[in-house]
């Protein structure tokens, strides 16, 4: 099985491989073929990544636009069409998933019928955007001061848990934060905890969004499978908003 991999935004094909090497580890290697590629611009550290990985750093689009996603997925899909053969599947992070997601819509509207240059995918912590779901759907403006404010969680919570593992490294006392995750989580979170399980939401209001007015042309007519990690629940916190549209033969797990 041909599988692409796709980073978020602030990181690189390296650091995506070094991500999931615990995954792909369970896997056996000759039947499953990962595809790590960069995304085109060049971009600074994500949130929580410089104290981890030296760069370089990329993102799949520079502005959180439609336009700038069209010229992201354009990028991916001269990549996925130069493939023999094809990949079956595509796992995305964060940005990645911004750029899968709105792929899959766009080739639904403007060519119905038409197979994708891919079977499956897998979105963790992302989906679609809400600039480039407001193309279809009206984005009210609660749903967007709900992105924005995450976006402002994630950014601070990620900024201090950066000086905190920094101010480790220079202490020499990095070791203890692998010793006991949560030194780094002021002891309100156990990062060793039980999975976090997304609650049940109402269509009508998925995070100020009435998604029971889609229409089934803007459902994801391909087997999807969504998953969140423990240690990914600020992150998530981000994406609330953008948590991939499902069909019935796709399943979220939390």
């Amino acid at each position: 099985m041909k599988i692409l991999c796709l980073h978020g935004a602030g990181t690189s094909q390296n650091i995506f491989s070094a991500q999931t090497s615990a995954l792909r580890a369970k896997l056996n290697a000759e039947e499953h073929q990962f595809d790590f590629i960069n995304a085109p611009h060049s971009w600074h550290a994500g949130p929580g990544v410089g104290p981890f990985f030296d760069g370089p750093y990329y993102a799949w689009f520079e502005k959180q636009t439609a336009v700038d996603v069209k010229g992201a997925i354009e990028v991916l899909l001269k990549h996925m069409r130069a493939q023999c053969p094809p990949y079956r599947t595509v796992l995305c992070f964060s940005q990645g998933c911004n750029v899968l997601s709105s792929l899959i819509l766009y080739h639904q509207m403007d060519y119905p019928g038409k197979p994708l240059p891919f079977r499956s995918a897998i979105f963790i912590c992302g989906g679609i955007p809400p600039y480039v779901l407001n193309t279809w759907i009206a984005v009210p403006e609660r749903a967007r001061l709900i992105a924005e404010q995450n976006v402002r969680q994630l950014r601070e919570t990620s900024a201090e848990f950066a000086d905190k593992i920094e101010a480790m490294m220079v202490s020499g006392a990095r070791q203890s934060m692998w010793d006991r995750p949560t030194a780094i989580w002021d002891g309100k979170d156990d990062a060793r905890g039980p999975s976090w399980t997304m609650p049940p939401l109402d269509p009508a209001d998925v995070y100020g969004l009435d998604l029971s007015a889609l229409s089934s042309s803007l459902q994801i007519n391909i087997p999807t499978k969504g998953a969140l990690f423990t240690t990914m629940e600020v992150a998530m916190r981000y994406h609330a908003l953008t948590v991939p549209l499902r069909t019935s033969r796709a399943q979220y797990d939390g």
